[in-house]
């Protein structure tokens, strides 16, 4: 889930996230028969940003709208890339030569792709997607400070209103709903697995008053967070 939009994303399908946000994420199937197995590639935007003009692709796409996460079908020539890039666990001696240049391969096949358009608005130099990756990088390292819209939307060189609008439309949400979900997951975790109780974890994570942090927790985790936890430790 991110925001308030469910993705489903299964076998045979690339998904792609171009800026960090907070998501809540499920595997609604998976067994010892049937073990689910996926695999994550960071890319440096630099790096990315100089295939694509090499491509000539950022003139062709940068009107195109943005999502933040994509789900397509993986095709047979990017699933070959990815292929050949594990294979190189066999031959460690290759990886060094080999590797940057099949990451290369997958850039340029995501590129060119249907996921071309999400990766250049946020790597794009000057794009309000990049500045608002600016914010949310900030968010993510101030999320139990108050938050102080004109100081947030200073970081991204807009104006509040300006801000607003953008970062709603780059991460699905609004400023104060992303620092809302960075606080609640950030004390899941310490609930779940430092055995911190609720009322501190409220505290530790920016939230002055229990009975608003379990509210809230309540409203995105769907029940309270003791019984959350309580369910979380026993599957």
């Amino acid at each position: 889930m991110v925001g308030e939009e469910v993705l489903t994303y299964g076998p045979g399908q690339s998904m792609v996230t171009s800026i960090d946000i907070p998501v809540i994420a499920n595997v609604t199937e998976a067994s010892m028969a049937r073990p689910f197995l996926g695999m994550i590639l960071t890319f440096d935007s630099a790096m990315v940003m100089q295939i694509a003009e090499r491509l000539q692709l950022s003139q062709r796409m940068k009107d195109e709208g943005f999502r933040p996460v994509t789900v397509q079908v993986l095709d047979a020539s990017l699933l070959g890339a990815l292929e050949r890039l594990v294979g190189l666990l066999d031959e460690p001696g290759l990886i060094d030569s080999l590797a940057p240049l099949i990451t290369e391969e997958i850039v340029i096949r995501l590129l060119s792709g249907a996921h071309g358009s999400q990766l250049l608005h946020v790597v794009s130099a000057g794009s309000p997607s990049q500045h608002i990756a600016k914010a949310v990088a900030w968010l993510k390292l101030n999320f139990r400070q108050a938050l102080r819209m004109d100081d947030l939307a200073a970081t991204a060189y807009m104006s509040p209103s300006t801000f607003r609008q953008h970062f709603r439309a780059v991460t699905g949400m609004s400023p104060l709903q992303y620092q809302k979900q960075l606080r609640l997951q950030a004390a899941r975790q310490m609930m779940l697995s430092q055995n911190v109780d609720a009322s501190s974890a409220g505290g530790l994570v920016g939230y002055e008053s229990s009975s608003q942090f379990s509210r809230e927790y309540s409203r995105l985790f769907g029940e309270p967070p003791q019984r959350d936890i309580k369910r979380m430790r026993a599957n």
